[in-house]
């Protein structure tokens, strides 16, 4: 086991390179503000001031200095004593606490007690000398005598006190651990004379990167009282023997009291009293509650100064036994003028109206937040913002709001800042009206029906309807989109239906009407060509003949209705374009002329398509019948009949003695058969060698 234990025991030290510090004064170089991370250190020391329950850190001399350390390897298991003799090795490591960015301390990482001597005696030093030679006695383990002036809570780390001592006009303060005492029996230490034995330290938190050494203690047994305080905390020197000739003497005194009324209360832990020699004093307390105005009583408090006064902080009160409370002073009515101008225009402001009670007419323009209870709110008085408290008061501005004209009656409080070395000359930050009672506040006139909060919340309003309204005639439209919609593919289908069944209706009546007419007509042609095949040969060749002319219109008529399945002429929005793309793939080498004046939307699907069966007829025949290489089509719309011809420089024809049905030519009649549909005429000028020229009138 022992071998196992030695390899735990060097373990550490294994874990180290080569640069390794070994003294304490150069340690010490690489610590604190503007110090180096992970600097490796290993020393031999004798502790001077050991860890407790409550704190890792702890102070060690070295041959060549002191040092001060944090034990991160033991602790809180075992604890370090003064005299223990030790082996430490560590690292320095940074602290990154958002505000001691960049402090560095010494944590170790392995630390064996190797022995224990006689632990030294702490060195006996005043608080001048602690302060004036701070760097001779920085971790030195002293014993200090003082005064205690002040306790209270550390702000930035709730487990400690703070103590704070002096001696003279010197101050210090003392930190122990919060655990080992309670803040009442601490307390009434305060006017003590103490002697107190710990390390002289830095703030080894990093925190108070400024602050004065201080004396660190493990507990309250570390404390010793040299004499007790006063029984009564009140049997202080009394404020009236206190001179202005010095503010750096008041600062350093000890607890003063004072006697007298209370004349305002103002932010929960202020207020003022008038003293029994006609004074004003400004009371800050160390807690709450404060007293109430015209309570008559006696405080204690450390003095400090405005230059205007001497004023009481970190005050204690009591009220005074037997004495009556008192009628709060008349105000005297008073223009905000007064009190920010010299009379002149000139601002200015007036300290001599701290104290005294007033009373200013305005008109109310700010009062407290909600949720909040500092009770402040705005008086505008002429052209001056007047601050008024009424915090202590909260019933007083019951029914007060903006806009109402106010008479408001209280102390005037001169808020002006501490004097101390670096501020010479102290500035006033404001001046307040302090509500002492509820009938301080008077409503002289309620607001007006109209004003900027009413004004505001009518536009708020009126915006909200717009956005409402327009947010409905848009979710209405898109409403009214959506079914328009709806209802125009409704309609479509409807009508794509609809279309539908006219084409078919439109290619049955043509198919019936002309193919199926023929076709019957063919079949009696070759019923009476095959009777005569026997005994008339020439008359069974003339049935044939017309069998085959009357099958040649047949396939001419249904090639047109496959043509006009395929063609997309109708839709064009142009009728001389139309017609040209019915006529012109059929006759390409003639020369085609096309003046028809006549708007495509004014005729029917169903008329434009006998229209364009019509043309394509009468082109065709005088192409092929006629030779033409020249075609003219016109056209016009007069009083609702449709007008149009066909011209043509072909061979001619006699109408007379053209051929007809009989001779199987079914075109001029078919021709004919679609204009009697629409009550129209045709007439037909030809003659031999001079072309031809079809006229069609159809009523619409």
């Amino acid at each position: 086991m022992f071998p196992f234990a030695a390899l735990l025991a060097i373990a550490p030290v294994a874990a180290f390179g080569g640069n390794v510090v070994t003294n304490a004064t150069e340690l010490m170089s690489y610590l604190g503000f503007g110090g180096k991370e992970g600097v490796e250190f290993a020393l031999d020391a004798k502790v001077v001031w050991g860890t407790s329950t409550f704190s890792k850190g702890f102070c060690a001399k070295a041959d060549d200095g002191f040092i001060e350390l944090v034990d991160k390897a033991l602790w809180p298991g075992t604890l370090l004593s003064e005299g223990d003799l030790i082996k430490v090795r560590g690292t320095t490591v940074g602290l990154t606490n958002n505000i001691a960015n960049g402090f560095v301390n010494a944590n170790c990482l392995a630390v064996d007690v190797i022995g224990h001597i006689k632990p030294e005696l702490p060195v006996d030093a005043t608080i001048d000398d602690v302060l004036a030679e701070r760097e001779r006695h920085l971790l030195y383990y002293v014993r200090v005598q003082g005064t205690v002036r002040d306790v209270f809570t550390d702000e930035i780390d709730h487990r400690y006190w703070y103590v704070i001592m002096s001696s003279g006009e010197k101050s210090m303060g003392i930190s122990l651990p919060a655990e080992t005492y309670d803040m009442d029996s601490l307390s009434r230490l305060i006017g003590a004379e103490i002697r107190v034995t710990g390390c002289c330290s830095h703030k080894t938190s990093g925190f108070r990167r400024l602050c004065k050494c201080e004396i660190n203690l493990h507990s309250t047994n570390d404390i010793e009282v040299v004499s007790p305080p006063p029984e009564d905390p009140f049997a202080v020197a009394p404020l009236v023997l206190i001179s202005l000739d010095n503010p750096a003497s008041i600062m350093s005194r000890g607890r003063c009291s004072a006697r007298g009324v209370v004349i305002a209360v103002w932010q929960q832990f202020n207020f003022a009293i008038r003293t029994e020699a006609g004074t004003v004093v400004n009371i800050s307390l160390a807690d709450g509650p404060p007293p109430t105005c015209g309570d008559a009583v006696e405080v204690a408090g450390l003095p400090d100064t405005d230059l205007y006064r001497i004023n009481l902080r970190r005050a204690i009160w009591r009220k005074m036994p037997g004495a009556e409370r008192s009628v709060p002073e008349k105000a005297t009515p008073t223009d905000a003028a007064a009190l920010f101008t010299d009379g002149k225009g000139h601002d200015e402001i007036n300290p001599s109206f701290h104290g005294k009670a007033i009373s200013l007419r305005g008109i109310v323009t700010g009062l407290p937040s909600a949720g909040s209870d500092d009770g402040i709110l705005r008086l505008q008085c002429g052209g001056f913002a007047v601050t008024v408290d009424a915090g202590a008061t909260p019933c007083a501005i019951e029914g007060l709001e903006i806009g109402c004209e106010a008479e408001i009656s209280g102390t005037c409080i001169v808020k002006t800042d501490s004097w101390h070395p670096n501020e010479p000359l102290p500035r006033i930050r404001d001046v307040m009206l302090v509500v002492r009672v509820p009938s301080d506040v008077k409503i002289l006139v309620p607001p007006p029906w109209w004003t900027p909060g009413k004004l505001f919340v009518l536009v708020i309003t009126l915006v909200a309807i717009i956005a409402a309204f327009v947010l409905w005639n848009v979710l209405l439209r898109r409403l009214a989109d959506k079914r328009g919609r709806e209802l125009m593919q409704t309609r479509l289908a409807q009508e794509e239906s609809k279309l539908k069944v006219q084409e078919r209706t439109r290619i049955a009546v043509e198919l019936h009407d002309t193919i199926a007419q023929n076709l019957t007509g063919v079949s009696l042609e070759i019923d009476s060509a095959g009777q005569l095949a026997a005994k008339d040969t020439a008359g069974m060749m003339k049935h044939l003949d017309m069998a085959a002319r009357t099958l040649q219109s047949c396939r001419n008529e249904l090639r047109n209705c496959l043509w006009d399945l395929r063609s997309r002429a109708l839709e064009e929005a142009d009728l001389n374009e139309a017609i040209r793309r019915t006529i012109a793939p059929l006759v390409s080498e003639v020369e085609l002329s096309i003046r028809f004046n006549v708007p495509r939307k004014s005729l029917a699907d169903d008329t434009a398509h006998v229209l364009m069966r019509i043309l394509r007829e009468l082109v065709l025949n005088a192409v092929r019948h006629g030779g033409a290489s020249t075609v003219k089509i016109a056209g016009s719309l007069e009083d609702g009949t449709l007008r149009f011809s066909v011209r043509d420089n072909g061979r001619g024809f006699d109408p007379a003695t053209r051929p007809g049905v009989m001779q199987g030519h079914f075109g001029l009649q078919g021709i004919r058969e679609r204009v009697n549909q629409f009550n129209g005429e045709m007439a037909i000028e030809s003659s031999p060698g001079n072309g031809a020229k079809v006229s069609i009138s159809m009523k619409l």
